[in-house]
């Protein structure tokens, strides 16, 4: 039986300065025992309350990303999540692209009836023009799309109890047209994931995973056999052409313009591609350039392979947690490029291995991972009307799709962003 769900949704822009702390610090402690357990004062003037014996999940809701930067950042690293849900994603994502484009941010907490938050949503509205869209916040550039969860929560979460929560926040919000649920795993962490109920595969596929071992010797054993192409021929070969120098977790300024080389080459290939390409979206260039001028995200990676200081090959990823994410890899269109690529793929392994970390999700796929992995994961989505105008526009857009007149705006960013450039 999942937890029962008593919701009050609530803005707390209108709140006193003492109510508000009840949002910007949290308790890990236990709960105190007895059936007689009284609530702190603060959580009694926020209408936090306890319905019998039930397994309650209170809900509240915060519409500013600042207001929450203390608590979210303190709940992340107990919670499941990708790098996509951390604050220092989001923050710097709605900052870019949400805001400047009209979204307004819903921020969810979910407590429990001992008052330690077990979940946090981070949705945003869209309503600058057409349907007023509720959506996972960062759509359109996250490569996965979930809450923050608490794992103890995930072990009784029910599709039933996620079911109402959802309606619980939309007739809070009121006014919502389309419910947008698109790149959500069916897996988060070792649990599945109850936010897919009623989803359905998606066009779109999530990335290739690769479970590291503990050292660089047992993974050239698998993966790297003889009369095939390694790293360290590729590297032989460039540095026939000059000057090699490969750079992992580069520092401020020179990842700054790798992102700006990456961010480039994907303007240049516009009027080229016949699918939607994340990278073009406005102001994602500023999104990526203050990840990267920005000591305090921690996880950015930035990478270069570079000839005679001309870059050959960069990426973008981020470390989260026990996994490495690939998200964009840019390569020159030629035998060099290529080489460059493999040779930075297998820096990047190597570099994974020493550094402990346990598995690499290829979000930018690159030639040389489909020997190394399986198929893509699969990602779940879920659009439905929430209004009659909802409905119409939900309507139409499954109707195209099952004629072939169109595909999921954002499915080109399955499997990451992989652009080509000529030298």
């Amino acid at each position: 039986m999942g937890p029962q769900v008593m919701v009050e949704a609530r803005n707390l822009h209108g709140r006193t300065r003492g109510d508000r702390r009840r949002y910007r610090t949290e308790s890990d402690g236990p709960a105190p025992s007895g059936k007689d357990r009284s609530l702190p004062t603060t959580a009694q003037a926020s209408g936090i309350r306890v319905v019998g014996d039930s397994q309650a999940l209170k809900l509240h809701v915060l519409d500013s990303i600042d207001e929450a930067q203390t608590i979210w950042r303190s709940f992340e690293r107990r919670a499941v999540a990708s790098p996509f849900q951390t604050y220092a994603w989001l923050s710097n994502w709605y900052a870019n692209v949400g805001h400047p484009t009209g979204v307004s941010p819903v921020i969810v907490f979910g407590y429990d009836q001992s008052e330690r938050l077990v979940l946090l949503m981070p949705l945003g509205l869209a309503q600058a023009k057409g349907p007023r869209t509720l959506a996972w916040l960062g759509d359109g550039l996250a490569g996965y799309n979930a809450p923050l969860v608490d794992p103890a929560l995930l072990q009784s979460f029910s599709p039933q109890a996620v079911d109402a929560i959802w309606q619980r926040i939309i007739d809070h919000v009121g006014s919502v047209d389309i419910l947008r649920l698109r790149r959500q795993p069916r897996m988060l962490g070792q649990f599945h994931n109850p936010f897919v109920h009623g989803a359905r595969v998606s066009g779109a596929g999530g990335g290739r995973l690769l479970v590291l071992p503990s050292t660089w010797a047992e993974f050239a054993a698998e993966h790297i056999g003889e009369g095939r192409r390694t790293g360290a021929d590729c590297g032989r070969y460039l540095r026939q052409r000059g000057r090699l120098t490969i750079g992992l977790s580069l520092p401020t300024q020179p990842r700054s313009r790798v992102v700006e080389k990456i961010l480039a080459v994907a303007r240049s290939q516009s009027g080229k591609q016949s699918r939607y390409n994340p990278l073009q979206q406005a102001g994602v260039g500023t999104f990526f350039k203050a990840l990267a001028l920005s000591e305090s995200t921690g996880f950015l990676n930035v990478s270069a392979v570079n000839v005679d200081d001309e870059m050959i090959a960069g990426s973008i990823g981020y470390v989260h947690g026990n996994c490495y994410y690939l998200a964009v890899t840019s390569i020159e269109a030629s035998d060099d490029g290529a080489a460059a690529e493999r040779l930075l793929c297998e820096e990047l392994i190597r570099s994974c291995i020493v550094q402990g970390i346990k598995s690499i999700d290829f979000l930018g796929a690159t030639p040389a991972v489909p020997q190394w992995t399986g198929r893509p994961a699969p990602l779940y989505e879920a659009i439905s009307g929430c209004s009659l105008k909802g409905q119409a526009v939900v309507g139409l857009k499954w109707a195209g799709r099952a004629l072939g007149l169109s595909t999921s705006e954002h499915d080109a960013f399955g499997g990451g962003v992989r652009q080509t450039f000529k030298a």
